[in-house]
């Protein structure tokens, strides 16, 4: 099942989701947790420019992925374009 994150609950389960995913891998040097905050903050000063939406897929209530989907209002003025991106697949 897709999940948007709404909320804090949902929103510190997609930040967290990597630390669960590579908590046995040695060679895994994961980022710090009050920067990944910041990244998915909307007073960050790219989301004034820009839409995000969050998403989680969950099978039986275990987090199994994660994804971003972000319009970038300035690159498409910039670049005449209708894109969009994902992002921490």
């Amino acid at each position: 099942m897709i999940v948007e994150v709404t909320g804090n609950n949902l929103l510190k389960e997609f930040i967290d989701f990597p630390f669960l995913l590579y908590q046995k891998d040695k060679f895994w040097v994961p980022p710090l947790r009050f920067e990944e905050k910041k990244l998915f903050d909307q007073k960050n000063p790219f989301y004034k420019n820009a839409k995000i939406k969050l998403f989680l897929y969950k099978k039986e209530n275990k987090i199994l992925g994660r994804i971003a989907a972000i319009v970038n209002k300035w690159h498409n003025d910039y670049h005449k374009d209708k894109v969009g991106f994902f992002w921490v697949f």
